[in-house]
Order: structure tokens, then C-alpha cells, then sequence
């Protein structure tokens, strides 16, 4: 079946609690679907405001659940589609949903693909995890004639990003903080409460769409002297690009810093972003400084100046997040979507 034949629904949802990644790494997936001809429809529970600013004009389903749990989820999302045309692929991107949601859909859907990188059962035809090691986590929890799409090279990242890799034109000396849509933990605010400027360096800080401290931060922060503070951007790429190193969340941001060249230091601030900090340390795309909660925030500064100041250090890194991510990712995942059979 073409792709110009295939229509596919992706159920996620991007929420203060579970941030925004899935849907950006959705949207990437979305794109080079419908670049190959499929129609992509979105599926989200009680889709927030800036989820939907985001989505634009795309087509979505905003599903009504009756209570938790899986088996609920499922029957919403089959209420939904109830009088629509078929769809041919259903690609589930949310961590509390796996096997008995994508069971429960079989009747509807005929093909199901899963994205993961945690340890969970699925019911699935394919399984992308981009993160290290993901081979070991599944065992016994996938269908033996589940394709497997593992490992960085299938990163589903933005096209603007390859953009901005051509167009890396760093700064010395600027520092990019991000850590994420959501920063639950708070991390953003305790950082910036313990930094001190270095001479030399400027620190560009993001804001994201969810953070709780957000209004705090702005207030207390966006004037101050050697610190630039922005919030909910649309152009990451473009601020990747500029930076001379980014101080940046062990998740899947981590993959666009090292499409663009950005050397970054991780600091893990969800148990899920553990194995992938330490896979891209191992892999010396990334310096990996550990669990936030267990750092000092003064240590994870004078970390960031060190680095600041070791040309080859950075160079080295620069190098090595390139070669692990080329940003074609979603093209790869795209096509073996619309090869399922």
C-alpha cells in the first residue's frame, strides 16, 4: 500500500505532567509521513491550549475519557472514530499506554506502531526507541515479529534542525540553559538562584510552555545583567545554532543538540532520561553530570565553565553528536511505517 493510500492516527498527549516532547517528536513524524502522501490525524485527551496552538490547522481528535486506565482510554479513542474513514496505522507515543490499549484497538486499526524508552509491553507490528541499550529492554514484552527501529539514528527531530546544523555559526562564550516544556522539579529556578556570571559568558535561558516557575523566573530574572530569558519559543534550532554549548535535560532535546553540533552538558531530572544521558556520555556526543536532585547547583555551573574553556573538549563533542545524529530520522521511521504490511 502507498503512501499516498495510507491514513494514520497518533495518540499522545503533551500535558504540564508529561511535557512537550512527545508532541514535537510526533509533529517531526507527522511531517515526513505527509510528505510521503499519508493523511495524519492527531488524538489527544483533553488537548491544552498551547497543544493546540501547536497542531495549527492539522486535524485532531479530542477524546473524552470516562475514567483512567488503559481499557477507557481505548474506548474513547474508538468512540472517536466512529463514523470516519478507516485508518490503516496507529502509532501510540504515550507512557501510560501500551499492550491492553493497543490490544483494545485491533478491531479498528489493523496496524499498530508503539515509541517507547521505557521498559513496557506492547502489542505492536514496530517499536521505535532511539535511545542506547533498548534491544535488552525488551525482551519477552514484544511480539516476536515486532520490527524493531533502535538507536539515535532514528531520532525523530525537526527539519529545521538539519537546517541549522549547515547553518552552526557558534558564539563563543554563550551558554544555552534548557530543560525541557515542563521542569516540574523546579530545576530551572534552583540553577539560576546559584548561578554567578563568569567573565565572558553570556547564559541565554528557556523558559518552557509548562514550567511552573515561569512568571517567577521572568520577574526575577529578565533583567538581570548577562542573562538573556525567553519563554515558550518556536525557534530552538536557530538558538542551538549560536550557542557555543548548551548546559540542557538528558531527553530527547539532547538528540537535536547533537544533530545541530552543540556540545552539552546533561543533567537527568526524570529517571526514564538516566540510560540515554549515560549512552550519549558513553558515546561522547554529551558529558553527562548526573541526577539533578543529587548535584549541587554550584558544582553544575563550575562544570559548565570548565567546559566553556575547553576548546578541544568542545570540538570533540561537536564532532562526535554529529556523526551519532544526522537528522534523518523521520524519514527512516516514515518509510518503514508505510511499508507495513
Amino acid at each position: 500500500m502507498s503512501g499516498a493510500q495510507r491514513r494514520v492516527l497518533i495518540r499522545l498527549d503533551a500535558t504540564r505532567a508529561i511535557g512537550t516532547g512527545h508532541l514535537a517528536r510526533c509533529m517531526a513524524l507527522a511531517r515526513a509521513l505527509e510528505e510521503r502522501g499519508a493523511q495524519v490525524v492527531f488524538a489527544l485527551a483533553a488537548p491544552s491550549d498551547w497543544a493546540l496552538e501547536r497542531l495549527g490547522a492539522r486535524e485532531h481528535l479530542a477524546l473524552e475519557l470516562e475514567g483512567p486506565g488503559e481499557q477507557a482510554d481505548a474506548r474513547a479513542t474508538a468512540l472517536a472514530l466512529g463514523g470516519r474513514e478507516p485508518f490503516d496505522v496507529l502509532i501510540v507515543d504515550h507512557y501510560g499506554l501500551g499492550r491492553d490499549y493497543e490490544r483494545a484497538l485491533r478491531s479498528s486499526i489493523p496496524r499498530v506502531a508503539a515509541i517507547d524508552d521505557l521498559p513496557r509491553e506492547h502489542d505492536a507490528e514496530l517499536l521505535l526507541d532511539t535511545g542506547f541499550g533498548a534491544e535488552a529492554r525488551y525482551v519477552g514484552r514484544i511480539p516476536a515479529g515486532c520490527e524493531r527501529l533502535f538507536g539515535p539514528r532514528f531520532a525523530l527531530l525537526d527539519p529545521a534542525l538539519r537546517e541549522a546544523r549547515a547553518a552552526r555559526a557558534p558564539r563563543a562564550g554563550r551558554v544555552l540553559l534548557t530543560l525541557g516544556g515542563a521542569d516540574p522539579s523546579g530545576a530551572t529556578l534552583r540553577l539560576l538562584e546559584a548561578y554567578e556570571a563568569s567573565p565572558g559568558l553570556t547564559l541565554e535561558v528557556i523558559v518552557g510552555a509548562f514550567n511552573p516557575d515561569r512568571e517567577v523566573l521572568e520577574q526575577r530574572f529578565a533583567e538581570v545583567p548577562g542573562i538573556e530569558l525567553a519563554s515558550d519559543v518556536r525557534d530552538m534550532p536557530r538558538r542551538y545554532a549560536r550557542a557555543a554549548l548548551c548546559l540542557g535535560a538528558g531527553g530527547v532535546s539532547a538528540l537535536e543538540r547533537c544533530c545541530v553540533g552543540l556540545p552539552s552538558l546533561l543533567v537527568c531530572l526524570a529517571d526514564n532520561q538516566r540510560a540515554f544521558a549515560e549512552g550519549l556520555a558513553r558515546a561522547g556526543a554529551a558529558r553527562h553530570l548526573g541526577d539533578f536532585e543529587a548535584l549541587d547547583p554550584r558544582d553544575v555551573w563550575r562544570g559548565v565553565a570548565a567546559l566553556a574553556q575547553d576548546r578541544a573538549g568542545l570540538e570533540q563533542l561537536e564532532r562526535r553528536g554529529r556523526a551519532l545524529v544526522d537528522g534523518e530520522g523521520a524519514a527512516r521511521v516514515a518509510a518503514r511505517l508505510l511499508a507495513m504490511e
